[in-house]
């Protein structure tokens, strides 16, 4: 209880204006002429103890994550670059990979490789340091094609999720086996088109419902690659880029035999090169073919967490390193991102624990207590509405 008192002051007796005193208390002088009371929870509407959970400034660790995420993003690009390298695609609409895309690849990659050393040498130790170290990293290490890729690998976030590479749906089915084209039909005329040159694959059934990303355990995955001039996103496999196109071949007396083998419902030809003219292999047959492709690369965007192509009705969706887990996986990792930074992962979980070691911040209210309630009056706080701030579990209501 808290009061408050107002007095009125002395009034003398006697012409001398004494003033007369009984008792030793020095309180004679004075005389109350009302009282005014008032409760404690009306003076402080919250009553609460407790502990702060809140951080007061969290710019250092936003900084420090985005400085593990860039180190993480320049060491999985140039891991994919130098797969795509191998591959050695020609793509004629794409003016770097005009004549050899391997060789371009592999500089690409180069410029990632030694951005990552950039930033993995480098000791920040603040906020001015890291963002320093990351400009420093971007603006001197990478060239020009690198830093368009990086852009464009920035804007689309998906691609960070694909650490087994994506997954490969349409009409429910997905890539199974790579196999070799063949002409001719069967029996002795049969002639295969080199798989240097040009392979597909045979798909099957796949029960991805956009969740379950273990159904793509069996089958193939593809890789994104991003094109430095063009900007566009496409994919890749072991035999080239997934791509669309036509495939035409003829004798040796000119004669146009057909406009190629099934394709119109396959659309996944890997194609390591666009147009070309080549012979086939001769297996039994008896008259020399001649094959002409003229093969481009499907082109993917970002339909929030997986990529499309409404052209062909394709779909990519991002594996995640959890899809193998337990299982027999088919497959590589390619990708690593800020999860799998071990040492940024410990820090982040310790802090979590901290704060669900705090004690529990628990506020009461008066403002559910009846009218006629006064500070003598017990209450339950069990029957008071409750405010929770912070991260931990909610304690027991008890009194």
């Amino acid at each position: 209880m808290g009061q408050s008192t107002t007095t009125n002051p002395p009034t003398g007796t006697g012409g001398s204006g004494a003033h007369e005193s009984s008792g030793n208390d020095g309180n004679e002088d004075f005389v109350p002429i009302g009282v005014w009371v008032c409760n404690w929870a009306d003076i402080f509407p919250w009553l609460a103890t407790g502990y702060r959970h809140s951080i007061d400034d969290t710019t250092e660790a936003e900084i420090m994550v985005k400085f593990r995420m860039m180190g993480q993003d320049f060491l999985t690009l140039n891991r994919l670059y130098r797969y795509a390298a191998s591959i050695k695609m020609v793509i004629p609409q794409e003016p770097a990979f005009q004549d050899d895309g391997g060789k371009v690849c592999l500089q690409i990659a180069d410029s990632f490789a030694s951005a990552y050393a950039s930033l993995s040498g480098a000791k920040p130790t603040g906020p001015a340091e890291y963002k320093s170290a990351a400009v420093t990293a971007h603006d001197e290490c990478l060239g020009n094609d690198a830093k368009k890729i990086y852009e464009i690998w920035d804007q689309t976030p998906c691609l960070r999720s694909a650490e087994l590479g994506l997954g490969y749906i349409k009409g429910g089915r997905s890539l199974q086996t790579h196999q070799q084209f063949n002409l001719g039909g069967s029996g002795s005329a049969v002639q295969w088109i080199p798989v240097s040159e040009i392979t597909y694959y045979d798909d099957a059934q796949c029960t991805f419902d956009g969740s379950n990303f273990s159904a793509f355990a069996q089958f193939y995955k593809v890789l994104p690659l991003i094109l430095p001039q063009s900007g566009k996103i496409i994919a890749f496999g072991e035999g080239g880029f997934i791509g669309g196109g036509s495939l035409v071949y003829w004798d040796r007396f000119l004669t146009i035999k057909c406009d190629g083998p099934d394709l119109a419902g396959r659309n996944t030809f890997c194609m390591r090169s666009g147009h070309r003219e080549f012979g086939t292999d001769t297996h039994r047959g008896i008259i020399s073919l001649a094959v002409a492709t003229d093969t481009w690369p499907i082109n993917f965007v970002e339909k929030g967490n997986y990529l499309e192509s409404t052209v062909y009705n394709i779909r990519l969706y991002p594996i995640p390193l959890a899809a193998a887990k337990n299982i027999d996986w088919k497959g590589q990792s390619f990708s690593t991102n800020v999860k799998a930074d071990e040492n940024l992962t410990n820090k982040l979980e310790k802090l979590v624990q901290e704060l669900q070691r705090s004690s529990v911040t628990w506020s009461w209210s008066s403002d559910q207590l009846s009218s006629d309630w006064n500070g003598e009056a017990p209450y339950l706080p069990t029957a008071l509405r409750k405010e929770y701030f912070g991260l931990a579990k909610k304690p027991p209501l008890t009194p």
